[in-house]
């Protein structure tokens, strides 16, 4: 529920910023005509009352959501991988435990008292904000095809595979039509219900009935900006017109004035004019993702997907990525012995203490006469899978390594943290 609060503040913020800067031209709240959600792939777990069901041992009910990063099912993953359900053709042929199927299988097992006889309604958190702020008292139809598909084994042609949760032990699951997870979905963007609440309306500083469109998974989101600049038809994205399929938020969307995303039109390279399938999004957090669409099925073993439509209506999404990307730097940063020496030296010069690392890296390759920043890493070696790697080894239990530890002052921190940059651009590489 914190996640909701939190939501809400941010988006009465924004409103707020937006009206009075722009006050003298007339912009107020009834200009919204629409609203939608993206937040990370996180479990949220309700009772029959819709209430916090705890997923936690010590049965805090407000502690109610596994992260997405939350790595506590490892072994439920391998166990569903080895079942070598068809199911996983479409997740690069292994389970990751970052997906929902092994978290309430680990629910059901680790806490069958505390969390899985009361647990009457499972959301994926974009899913679960939709449905907040619409304020229905079903949930069966605010799901998104972009979560259920990605995260939950969803099929966009043929649904739910009853021999899938029978086979990992989760048949339960399948009574009275799927009612804890959902049966009927939507496609990104389909307005929900009759729009925010009055409750959510008030929350949000936006109108009571504004409407709300299915969710999106947050990387996802980003993913959308792939489409701007690209030419496409109405028959599978070639080369033909500038048309999306007509559902959900891109009925008739217009792709090259209005579709959210990188203008890349007038820089004459080589993509500009091109098919959606021609570009690769690359979303960058505390993770990365790679995501690419195509009018076929691709499957790479150990790579997410293909989904259909999870993204776009009619295309095959393929995602790559590494779970530990912008964390790993912050871990190497702010985890180092040397951080309050960093800090306090950062704040003494008025810099932030990336800006600050970036300087000194400049400053002593200079003093060291090297051409390039890399070279200041030539005896220093780090191996970024500090959460597992997620793509193209999809193997959660890789470690992290740091060699050369010897030199752990304040200089070498310096060279740790850009080789730990250095290493994850090289994990992309890879990926790609």
């Amino acid at each position: 529920m914190e996640v909701c609060v939190c939501v809400c503040v941010c988006v009465r913020a924004c409103v707020c910023v937006c009206v009075c800067q722009r006050v003298t031209r007339g912009i107020d709240v009834q200009y919204v005509r629409g609203i939608g959600f993206d937040a990370t792939c996180s479990l949220v777990v309700l009772d029959q009352n819709f209430k916090p069901v705890p997923v936690n041992q010590s049965g805090v009910c407000e502690r109610n959501v596994v992260m997405w990063m939350d790595h506590r099912a490892v072994d439920q993953a391998s166990r569903i991988t080895e079942t070598g359900h068809s199911v996983l053709d479409s997740f690069g042929g292994i389970m990751s435990p970052e997906m929902q199927p092994p978290k309430l299988l680990w629910l059901k097992e680790n806490l069958p008292q505390l969390c899985w006889k009361s647990a009457t309604h499972f959301f994926d958190l974009p899913d679960f904000l939709s449905w907040k702020a619409t304020g229905s008292l079903s949930r069966s139809s605010y799901l998104s095809l972009c979560t259920v598909v990605c995260k939950w084994t969803y099929s966009a042609s043929s649904g739910w595979d009853d021999t899938f949760w029978t086979q990992i032990g989760l048949e339960d699951l399948k009574e009275n039509n799927y009612s804890r997870i959902g049966q009927q979905v939507c496609v990104p963007g389909s307005p929900l219900g009759s729009g925010l609440t009055e409750e959510a309306a008030a929350d949000l500083g936006l109108p009571q009935g504004t409407a709300v469109g299915a969710s999106l998974i947050d990387a996802h989101a980003g993913a959308i900006g792939i489409a701007r600049s690209c030419l496409i038809d109405s028959q599978g994205f070639s080369l033909g017109g500038a048309h999306l399929y007509t559902c959900g938020i891109f009925h008739e969307v217009e792709v090259q004035h209005r579709l959210l995303g990188a203008d890349i039109s007038g820089l004459h390279l080589p993509c500009e004019k091109q098919p959606i399938s021609s570009r690769m999004a690359l979303i960058c957090g505390t993770s990365s993702c790679h995501m690419a669409v195509s009018q076929q099925p691709v499957s790479v073993p150990g790579v997410w997907g293909p989904y259909l439509s999870a993204l776009l209506p009619g295309l095959w999404l393929i995602e790559g990525g590494q779970s530990a990307t912008g964390r790993l730097l912050d871990h190497m940063v702010k985890g180092h012995a040397a951080y309050g020496q960093l800090k306090q030296e950062a704040e003494q010069s008025g810099q932030h203490v990336y800006s600050y690392l970036n300087l000194h890296l400049e400053n002593m390759a200079a003093a060291m006469e090297e051409t390039h920043l890399d070279q200041l890493t030539a005896h220093l070696h780090v191996w970024p899978d500090f959460h597992g790697n997620r793509s193209p080894l999809a193997d959660p239990m890789t470690r992290g390594l740091v060699e050369m530890l010897g030199y752990m002052m304040l200089p070498w921190m310096r060279r740790e943290v850009s080789l730990s940059v250095q290493t994850t651009v090289w994990g992309e590489g890879d990926l790609l």
